[in-house]
């Protein structure tokens, strides 16, 4: 599938999220490993907990995505939360308020306001 340019205005500051958009409207959405602490499988430290609350209300602005594909880098989809991060939920309580309006952003596309599809997408169990 070719590759197109990214909308830069809405997508340009996501670190921990790998995007490629492609021809049709594709936006794929790669949680990597290469970016979390263990190197190994995708985790959500801090960065890509927020990153994952905040992609879905960026798509929703973009006219040109018609589907969302969001998938692990490598062998898994993803490990869960980053050790750190619950750690750091169980013993800040800011942290913790934080991490309740992150899990509001990940339901967006569940709650009948999101205009594209999005499909998750598993490499084995």
């Amino acid at each position: 599938m070719p590759v197109v340019p990214l909308n830069q205005a809405l997508y340009g500051n996501y670190k921990s999220l790998t995007l490629k958009m492609h021809d049709q409207g594709i936006l794929e959405i790669v949680m990597g490993a290469a970016q979390s602490d263990n190197k190994k499988l995708s985790t959500a430290d801090h960065n890509m907990h927020r990153e994952l609350s905040t992609i879905w209300q960026d798509i929703d602005k973009d006219p040109d995505t018609r589907v969302a594909l969001i998938h692990g880098e490598g062998k898994g989809f993803s490990a869960g939360g980053d050790l750190g991060l619950v750690e750091d939920m169980a013993n800040d309580f800011n942290v913790r308020a934080q991490s309740g309006k992150v899990r509001v952003g990940f339901m967006l596309p569940y709650t009948g306001t999101f205009a594209q599809l999005g499909v998750a997408i598993e490499n084995g169990f």
